[in-house]
C-alpha cells in the first residue's frame, strides 16, 4: 500500500497500524481472504526478526495533541529498526 499509514501503537506482541481511509482498512483486512494484513504481519515480523500480530484502523486525526505516532514527525522504535535493516520510506 503507498497510502498514508503508520504505526499508531505497539502493545506486548502486537503492531496497530492506523491508515486514513476507512476503505484502506476494510482492503487490508477483508481483500484477498486477509492475505494482505497476512503480508504486513509477516514483512514486519521478518524485519523485526520477532512474532508479532498486526491489527489495522482507522486513524484519527494527527497533531501535536494526540498520541498518534507520525512517521515524519516523532521518534518511532519500530521504523527506525525497519530503517537500519534497510527498509525505505515510501511517500
Amino acid at each position: 500500500m503507498n497510502s498514508g499509514c503508520f504505526v499508531k501503537n505497539i502493545i506486548d506482541d502486537k503492531v496497530i497500524i492506523g491508515f486514513k481511509f476507512e476503505t484502506h482498512v476494510e482492503l487490508v483486512k477483508n481483500a484477498d481472504d486477509g492475505k494482505i494484513l497476512l503480508s504486513i504481519e509477516n514483512a514486519v515480523c521478518k524485519v523485526l526478526n520477532k512474532k508479532l500480530s498486526v491489527e489495522v484502523e482507522l486513524s484519527e486525526i494527527k497533531d501535536e495533541n494526540t498520541n498518534v505516532i507520525d512517521i515524519n514527525n516523532k521518534k518511532n522504535d519500530l521504523i527506525d529498526e525497519a530503517l537500519k535493516r534497510g527498509a525505505k520510506i515510501v511517500e
